[in-house]
């Protein structure tokens, strides 16, 4: 078993990513013999006083994109902590590791959460590119799914030897099917949303590869070639607001898509849903919404990027589809007439993408030999 872990994060945002991190750090935490150190590289840190009290935060924020200070700062930390391994959230990070580390004789051992399959553009390609060129022998790539390991190994031609593919795993103890007692209809009320309407939840940060404007426009052929009129309810903060308003706004989508931003705890979100979707274009690796949504009990529409094919059971746990908002409200219609068993459904991911397994793999692979 590791001794000690130093993680580094571009910063702390409400993300899937870093929630997963969150959850990795308590985990480990509860058997008091593993120091864990936690470097966020921003000022922007709302998530970290979710970590463990036992986890000791270093905020180092750059304050120019030149800005060497995180780097000295970070590489004192190495040499006084001797962390035995750096788990980076991200390429971007693992590059300030790689600085941060260089010319050490006892580097530790550098493992990169890698959860994008698709990039967003040619800048971020390119700079990718550059990123995995840096990596060592000694360095691996955490993915999520065997669709983005093949991707990524076909599109940037770097060996398969660089990866170790965990699929992320969720608190199947936490995530369960609604309380007998839970007030569904008054949940609802909240929103103005009726409790025999057919609602969709999306949770997922506002950004533009989580495509909510194409969750729009299939909210809207849902009613007019489907014939089925749903509320869409979206979950999830992000840079893109304001546009997504504008986009509710014009498409006339103001009662029935409602903003009800970050969600301290998203189960009832959940339990109020009769469908859990993201309609992600690019990026997109393993969700861990989706899982949670899964492990409740709620059916999902995924669109067909990164792992969804390897974590959807068609039939079981919802469908796949592909990205044009068409596809995405035929997947919707299709789910939302079909039956479906909670029991079965949080079964699933208790036999297959439960915390326990997730856990097992990172201790074995944190432990593993150069």
């Amino acid at each position: 078993m590791v001794s000690s872990v130093l993680y580094i994060s571009p910063a702390l945002p409400v993300g899937g990513l870093e929630k997963l991190i969150v959850r990795i750090s308590a985990l480990l935490a509860e058997k008091k013999t593993v120091r864990q150190y936690l470097v966020s590289l921003s000022d922007n840190n709302p998530l970290c006083t979710e970590f463990d009290a036992s986890v000791e935060f270093h905020p180092f924020p750059r304050r120019s994109k030149f800005h060497l200070a995180p780097i000295r700062a970070l590489r004192k930390l190495i040499r006084e902590k001797q962390p035995e391994v750096i788990v980076c959230l991200n390429f971007f990070s693992f590059l300030f590791a790689y600085l941060g580390c260089l010319g050490m004789k006892n580097k530790p051992r550098i493992f990169v959460f890698y959860q994008t399959t698709i990039h967003l553009n040619k800048k971020e390609f390119n700079l990718h590119k550059f990123y995995f060129s840096l990596l060592s022998k000694r360095d691996k790539v955490i993915a999520a799914s065997v669709n983005q390991v093949n991707y990524t190994v076909d599109t940037y031609g770097i060996s398969k030897d660089f990866f170790k593919i965990i699929y992320n795993g969720v608190n199947t103890d936490h995530f369960t099917s609604m309380p007998a007692n839970w007030d569904r209809d008054g949940f609802r009320a909240q929103y103005g949303i009726p409790s025999s309407a057919k609602l969709i939840v999306m949770a997922a940060a506002l950004r533009p590869e989580k495509n909510h404007t194409g969750a729009l426009e299939a909210l809207q052929i849902l009613e007019n070639t489907h014939h089925i009129k749903a509320y869409l309810l979206i979950a999830g903060g992000g840079i893109m607001e304001q546009e997504i308003r504008q986009h509710i706004q014009q498409r006339g989508l103001t009662s029935r898509a409602i903003l009800a931003g970050v969600q301290k705890d998203v189960r009832p979100v959940f339990w109020a849903a009769d469908l859990f979707t993201l309609c992600s274009t690019s990026v997109e690796t393993f969700s861990v919404a989706a899982l949670e949504a899964m492990s409740c009990g709620l059916p999902c529409v995924l669109t067909n990027i990164g792992g969804a094919k390897e974590m959807i059971q068609e039939g079981v746990t919802g469908h796949v589809c592909e990205t044009p908002a068409a596809d995405i409200a035929a997947a919707w219609a299709k789910t939302l007439t079909e039956p479906y068993s909670t029991e079965a459904m949080h079964a699933y991911i208790v036999n297959n993408f439960s915390e326990p397994k997730m856990m097992a793999a990172y201790e074995k692979i944190f432990a593993e030999k150069e």
